[in-house]
């Protein structure tokens, strides 16, 4: 009997691939694409990415749990899915490696000047190399070990209550200036990664839990983690000081001090080069499952990996500043940001078409 991912590991899958290094500016981007009480629009879009969460636990319960490739066969043929899941791993391997790169460009501009974000990027993808050629389930144990290792640092802003105050909130809701369609598209991106589970399909139990579980990842980042994190920002920081700040939440963590370690915010930032190690992979991951699918004659998943961390390596030494990552990383979100929300619709319609069929095949 093949095993099947249990229903936390798919929710803590879910939260660790969402939550990436936009954290740290999160309280600035919903500041700049909101206004005034900006962390409310956290809420806004939570809600938009349950939404896009519902339609793929339809597309699993409706379809029986099929994988999508699967689906996708019975309406169209190969010879057009294939350019098409082709593309689409390019994207999510370009994605996965230019998230690396963001976080190893901030590394060395942040703490470490000598730091080589070539070298940085090549012990990365060893690691990435080791995972995904294990395959899901070994990903998914891996994944619960991080997760401990790192959920503690939320409870790090429990520090700043007593900073907190609520005049710095404003009474106003929404005001001042707003860029709402560049950094809300931002503010969208920090939660994709969740479409990633519409591949899990053939590794999930068709129950009620796994569906649940599907939900659950989504609402742990908006409600442990974003939520409370934007709404503290805002309350020690004042609005405009909110905006004029880079990495705001770095910020409140210069002013930690323990006895035992000199700079916890360092400390915090290098712990979580393992949620970013989760993302990086899990898109790899995605990468492979839909590049043997397009490429048929390549079946040894190791090859595949190898080939996609060579192509997506190549690719990411085009962007060489830190700036030139972020962009390219803004339009790929933007990409990607469609295919969550259109690869399930699309999956949706194909099930739908292909009842019909069946009940008039049927009368």
């Amino acid at each position: 009997m093949q095993e099947k991912l249990h229903p936390f590991q798919i929710t803590v899958l879910i939260y660790m691939i969402q939550s990436g290094v936009t954290i740290f500016s999160l309280p600035r981007i919903t500041a700049d694409a909101f206004g005034t009480n900006g962390w409310i629009g956290i809420l806004i879009v939570s809600l938009y990415s349950m939404i896009n969460i519902l339609f793929i636990a339809m597309v699993f319960h409706y379809g029986d749990g099929r994988s999508i490739f699967k689906i996708f066969e019975d309406m169209l043929p190969k010879i057009l899915l294939r350019p098409f899941f082709l593309c689409l791993a390019l994207l999510w391997c370009i994605l996965g490696i230019l998230i690396g790169k963001d976080f190893a460009l901030l590394f060395q501009m942040l703490y470490l000047p000598d730091l080589s974000p070539s070298v940085y990027i090549l012990i990365m993808l060893i690691f990435v190399f080791m995972l995904v050629s294990k395959g899901i389930y070994q990903i998914g144990k891996t994944t619960i070990i991080f997760f401990f290792m790192t959920i503690w640092t939320i409870f790090l802003m429990l520090y700043f209550i007593s900073e907190f105050e609520f005049d710095r909130l404003t009474p106003f809701i929404f005001k001042g200036d707003k860029q709402l369609f560049t950094q809300g598209l931002e503010v969208i991106n920090a939660f994709l990664g969740y479409e990633i589970v519409i591949l899990m399909f053939p590794y999930i139990a068709k129950s009620k839990s796994s569906i649940k579980a599907f939900f659950y990842g989504n609402l742990i980042t908006t409600f442990i983690i974003y939520l409370p994190l934007c709404f503290i920002c805002f309350g020690v920081l004042s609005f405009d000081q909110l905006k004029n700040e880079t990495f705001p939440v770095l910020t409140l963590f210069e002013y930690f001090q323990f006895p035992f370690i000199e700079r916890i915010e360092s400390f915090v930032f290098s712990l979580f080069s393992l949620k970013v190690l989760i993302t990086v992979v899990m898109f790899y991951w995605a990468s492979d499952e839909v590049f043997r699918y397009a490429v048929p004659k390549i079946k040894s998943s190791k090859i595949s990996i190898l080939i996609l961390i060579m192509i997506s390596f190549l690719i990411s030494l085009i962007p060489d500043y830190l700036l030139d990552v972020e962009a390219w990383l803004n339009w790929l979100g933007r990409a990607e940001a469609v295919i969550a929300l259109g690869l399930p619709l699309s999956l949706l319609f194909i099930l739908a078409i292909t009842k019909i069929k069946r009940k008039r095949k049927m009368s």
